[in-house]
């Protein structure tokens, strides 16, 4: 055995951070090459870095959430729903129209700014959030993980009327993933609230309600015409 032979430390390329910098880029690849993959071909396809977003609306003292009436995503068309584009930008019901494909690099929660503090609470404390690809959960963790970066911002209270934000409102305070998940055309997906002992959640009456949206940061990927 000579002198420099056995075990040896790390290297520049093996070390945990290095690893996780060549995953990442692994999946960065997969992101792109999904798009660059048939059906798209050059030419006819066209990537804009938008949301695609959704929100639900729950009335105070009628307004009841559980796993079922939080989802997104899985109901923006159909009998009786009326939902505008200022509501969501999803024109099916948990799935992208050919030939869209979608890949998330961030989840964000933003509740509206007036909700009521005992309302907020309790939903913060006892839901979790869930994403949902086709039957597999795919990224599930407290609420106040998925921070919004975005919402009212004020330094003096205006008439005793207080601002909720789920997180700091600005851009950078955003969620973001380290591994982009990526939704292809056909693929069925959908968001919701799920909660624990505490079972379904009705509103306060002496509450605002509750406006919920929840956006996904990333590219966004449709046909050209």
């Amino acid at each position: 055995m000579t002198p420099n032979s056995g075990p040896q430390g790390p290297t520049p390329n093996n070390t945990p951070a290095a690893m996780a910098q060549i995953a990442a880029a692994g999946q960065l690849s997969y992101v792109y090459s999904q798009f660059a993959a048939i059906p798209y071909i050059t030419d006819q396809l066209d990537i804009q870095d938008e949301p695609l977003y959704d929100r639900t609306i729950f009335a105070a003292a009628t307004g009841q959430i559980n796993d079922t009436s939080s989802q997104w995503f899985s109901s923006v068309v159909g009998p009786g729903t009326n939902k505008t584009i200022v509501d969501t930008n999803m024109r099916q019901n948990s799935v992208l129209p050919f030939p869209e494909a979608f890949a998330i690099l961030g989840i964000r929660l933003a509740p509206q700014d007036n909700v009521l503090t005992a309302d907020w609470l309790a939903i913060l404390n006892n839901f979790v959030f869930n994403l949902m690809l086709n039957t597999k959960s795919y990224n599930r963790g407290d609420i106040r993980h998925y921070a919004a970066g975005m919402g009212s911002y004020v330094g003096t209270t205006l008439g005793g009327t207080q601002f909720l934000a789920n997180g700091f409102p600005s851009v950078g305070a955003g969620h973001l993933l380290a591994l982009p998940l990526v939704i292809t055309n056909g693929l069925s997906f959908y968001a919701q609230l799920n909660t624990g002992n505490l079972g379904p959640y009705t509103l306060n009456a002496n509450g605002t309600g509750l406006t919920f949206r929840c956006n996904f940061v990333g590219l966004h990927a449709r046909a050209v015409q």
